[in-house]
C-alpha cells in the first residue's frame, strides 16, 4: 500500500527563488525605470503577483509594468493593499500588495517566470524559531534594462 501524501510538493517541482521573483517598472518621460520587485505566487488557475504597498504607491497612479524577455507589459488586474488606519505608509508594519493578474497579464509573466505553487508555501514555517520569513527586493544588478 503506498502511504506518500499527493499534497505533499515534490522538491524537483520547486521553482528556483529567482524563476519567483519579478522586477516591477514604470516610465517616467518614456524611458522604463525599476521601482521594486514582486513574487508571482501560483492557486490553482489563478496567478498572484505580491510586492509592497509602497511600491504601488511609488508609482504615483502610472501604470505599473513587468518585464519579460520580449519586453516590457502594463500589469492588469485586481488587487489591494494594506492601508494602516492613520494613513501614513510610515505606520504600515505589513506594507503589502496582492494583485490577481488577470489572462493576458498571466500569459504574458509565464512566458518568462514560474509562479510559485501555493502548496510550496508554509505559513508557519519560520528560519528560525520565532523569527518569520521577511521579503527583500529584487536586486538592482538584476533590474537592469
Amino acid at each position: 500500500m503506498n502511504n506518500l501524501n499527493t499534497t505533499t510538493p515534490i522538491k524537483d517541482e520547486m521553482p528556483r527563488f529567482d524563476q519567483c521573483v519579478c522586477s516591477l517598472w514604470i516610465r517616467e518621460r518614456g524611458v522604463p525605470n525599476f521601482i521594486g520587485s514582486g513574487t508571482l505566487l501560483k492557486i490553482e488557475q489563478a496567478t498572484f503577483l505580491i510586492t509592497a504597498a509602497h511600491v504601488i504607491d511609488a508609482a504615483l497612479g502610472q501604470p505599473l509594468m513587468i518585464r519579460n524577455p520580449i519586453g516590457l507589459k502594463q500589469i492588469s488586474g485586481c488587487g489591494k493593499l494594506t492601508r494602516p488606519a492613520s494613513g501614513s505608509r510610515q505606520d504600515d508594519r505589513d506594507d503589502t500588495a496582492v494583485m490577481a493578474l488577470d489572462e493576458d497579464t498571466t500569459a504574458f509573466v509565464e512566458s518568462a517566470y514560474r509562479p510559485l505553487p501555493i502548496n510550496f508555501a508554509d505559513a508557519k514555517d519560520c528560519l528560525f524559531p520565532e523569527k518569520p520569513y521577511a521579503f527583500f527586493g529584487f536586486p538592482w544588478s538584476k533590474g537592469d534594462f
